[in-house]
């Protein structure tokens, strides 16, 4: 097993074996691993006799069951009812192994209500793809398993593209990195003042790119003006299947895919954030990988370091033949630290919560009705008490 404090070097094709002769994620551990494909989840599949694996979206959980189909694992995610999860953990054969949304944690917690030391003490949780707890923010109850996870006297995160969090708590677990004797590839900047301009020039050129294009870009709307304005037909986009998509499409929803699958490509292929994480595209060495930033389109952004590279990861087996990000960005004069981020932040979120606090207090006293205060400008980094409305600083939020 690797020690985490030692730069130890691993060819570019290792695998998770190889970094861990004993087939096991380590208890208490966070691992970075460095790169997309390294094996960490079908690791998990095989390792502990009483699992719980937490893979933070619904497609990737579909996508996982696809690969290990004789695999058993019981998975709990929206329609899932506690009453047929506690069944199971109350059966006395085999192991228990559970798939869950991070979402949906809480009704294994529901179910096991009555057995939790049990819970704890045996079953060994571990939290996939462990960055978008911080990529994800935007999703409510994304942060679910932090209610329990430090309870599990067994428990590890990995993720390819690892994100320091500030929560102290962090600091029990034992950090892994794993590095590489080479790099995976070279991204090249295409700094432009309207990107989606670049994109149409991209799509009315076909025979520039020797083989199938995969622009990864966070904006069905766009995704589908693009093919409309440019008339391009050798195209798919992949997507979340609602009506809402498919509104936002029009004309360009006879192209629309759920599900990128090997020999399926096109010329072009689209794909919204859903398709960040979590899937395997298999396709030549002549492929083309595209990154789409615009800062008019705020929910576009997406960052080298984490959704970029999960995003250029995807493809497996080869290097793409080019790697480009489009991007209107580059115009920042100052860039700030992490901790200068962090500093920042705490201070922000103290002073908002204590404005808050001072207010209910004021208004309590009075006999007042507060309102709330402002408990919607402070819920994205603090707990609010359901009774009396003070606000607690969440530091993983």
């Amino acid at each position: 097993m690797l020690n985490p404090l030692q730069d130890q070097l691993l060819p570019v094709d290792a695998s998770f074996e190889d970094a861990f002769p004993s087939k096991l994620i380590p208890d208490n551990s966070d691992v970075d691993k460095g790169k997309c494909g390294f094996g960490i989840t079908y690791a998990e599949f095989f390792a502990h006799p009483h699992s719980i694996l937490v893979i933070p979206s619904i497609s990737i959980i579909e996508d996982k069951y696809d690969q290990y189909v004789k695999l058993s694992r019981f998975k709990v995610i929206g329609g899932t009812k506690v009453e047929d999860l506690r069944e199971y953990l109350l059966k006395d054969t085999g192991y228990k192994n559970i798939i869950v949304t991070p979402e949906s944690f809480n009704r294994i917690i529901e179910a096991a209500k009555d057995r939790l030391e049990w819970l704890f003490d045996t079953f060994f949780c571990f939290l996939d793809e462990s960055h978008c707890y911080a990529t994800d923010a935007y999703r409510d109850d994304i942060l679910k398993p932090f209610n329990w996870f430090f309870k599990f006297k067994k428990k590890g995160m990995g993720t390819a593209t690892h994100f320091q969090y500030s929560d102290p708590r962090f600091k029990q677990l034992k950090k892994y990195t794993i590095r590489y004797t080479e790099k995976f590839g070279k991204i090249s900047i295409i700094n432009t003042e309207k990107p989606q301009d670049t994109l149409k020039a991209i799509l009315s050129n076909p025979d520039k790119f020797p083989g199938n294009v995969h622009i990864f870009f966070n904006t069905v709307t766009q995704c589908g003006d693009a093919v409309v304005s440019t008339g391009v037909k050798d195209v798919n986009i992949f997507c979340r299947e609602d009506e809402k998509n498919m509104i936002k499409l029009a004309e360009a929803s006879e192209y629309f895919k759920y599900k990128p699958t090997k020999g399926c490509y096109r010329k072009f292929n689209f794909y919204s954030c859903r398709y960040n994480e979590g899937w395997d595209l298999y396709d030549d060495a002549n492929a083309t990988i595209i990154l789409i930033t615009d800062t008019k389109v705020p929910h576009s952004l997406i960052g080298i370091p984490f959704k970029g590279f999960q995003a250029v990861g995807r493809l497996r087996e080869v290097k793409p033949n080019r790697i480009y990000h489009i991007t209107n960005t580059y115009n920042k004069t100052e860039v700030k630290s992490l901790e200068q981020i962090q500093k920042g932040c705490y201070r922000a979120a103290e002073t908002h919560i204590k404005h808050h606090n001072d207010f209910i207090k004021e208004c309590e006293a009075k006999g007042e009705d507060s309102l709330g205060g402002i408990v919607d400008a402070i819920k994205r980094y603090a707990d609010i008490d359901k009774v009396n409305s003070h606000a607690v600083l969440n530091p993983m939020k």
